[in-house]
């Protein structure tokens, strides 16, 4: 599935979005309507290529301002997603 936007680069304050990618169905709508309403997101679209994706990541963790994640079935079992919240 196709990313709905460009994740948030930038100073100001914004929300890291922590899903498992077999949701990003039901995720993206939710991620596009927080973004309508004047919300910063980053989420994994964030990552440029050829840069560390743990370092990127963990960078994001840590200076955002909201960590928010998609409870599923799928993402209390990804390995990815309990780290990041673990690091939140």
């Amino acid at each position: 599935m196709k990313k709905p936007f460009k994740a948030y680069r930038g100073n100001e304050p914004y929300i890291f979005v922590c899903y498992s990618h077999d949701d990003a169905q039901s995720v993206y709508p939710e991620l596009i309507r927080l973004d309508q309403e004047g919300f910063h997101i980053w989420y994994d679209e964030g990552i440029e290529p050829g840069l560390s994706w743990r370092d990127e990541v963990a960078q994001a963790v840590t200076e955002c301002s909201l960590f928010l994640i998609f409870v599923s079935p799928r993402s209390v079992l990804s390995p990815v997603c309990i780290q990041e919240l673990n690091l939140a």
